[in-house]
């Protein structure tokens, strides 16, 4: 006699009991599978957080070169990226990085000094406020500065001449923090 199908409900119930539980190689192959979606994910997200990062960056150096551009406009000369006349206003823990943005914002808002005409610096804050207007808040200093910050919260540096053809320069340091290296981002491309 051929048996094909069990004759007891015992005999049914093993055997069901046998294939309802994963073995140890299923199970590890589900840990290993979830554990390589899981590195997918993370290394996608961090690149995508960088490339936004990046892009806001870029953005925001457009608009500082829109008020740069401005301010040439009325005073025919781009703002310098050190002034003599504004070292005792300077807070004097200001790194150099800080001290260039420091400065371009004095310039661009057309503080006093450096722009001893009233009517002088009211056209270049109309000029220039339309622009720095579409910054973001987190673009501007901290809470003891005033500068440029990247969208890593790092200050960027102004460089009135350090661009392509002579020409005013923002860079931010990246996501590395540290200047001169392949990461720099820079308002002139390069």
């Amino acid at each position: 006699m051929n048996r094909t199908a069990p004759n007891s409900a015992a005999e049914t119930g093993r055997a069901s009991d046998r294939h309802s539980a994963f073995t140890l190689i299923e199970l590890l192959v589900v840990i290993f599978i979830l554990g390589i979606l899981v590195t997918l994910v993370v290394s996608i997200s961090g690149y995508i957080l960088d490339k936004s990062n990046r892009d806001q960056t870029l953005a925001n150096q457009k608009v500082i070169l829109a008020a740069i551009g401005a301010y040439h406009d009325i005073t025919d000369a781009y703002p310098p990226d050190t002034d003599d006349a504004l070292d005792p206003l300077v807070p004097g823990t200001l790194t150099l990085v800080e001290r260039t943005g420091w400065v371009l914002l004095r310039y661009l808002k057309g503080a006093d000094p450096p722009i001893s005409s009233a009517a002088l610096a009211r056209r270049i804050q109309d000029a220039t406020g339309k622009s720095l207007l579409n910054l973001p808040t987190d673009a501007f200093g901290g809470e003891s500065v005033d500068g440029f910050r990247d969208a890593y919260g790092q200050y960027m540096e102004y460089s009135s001449t350090g661009g392509l053809g002579g020409r005013p320069a923002i860079i931010s340091a990246g996501p590395d923090g540290d200047f001169n290296t392949t990461d720099d981002i820079r308002s002139d491309g390069r």
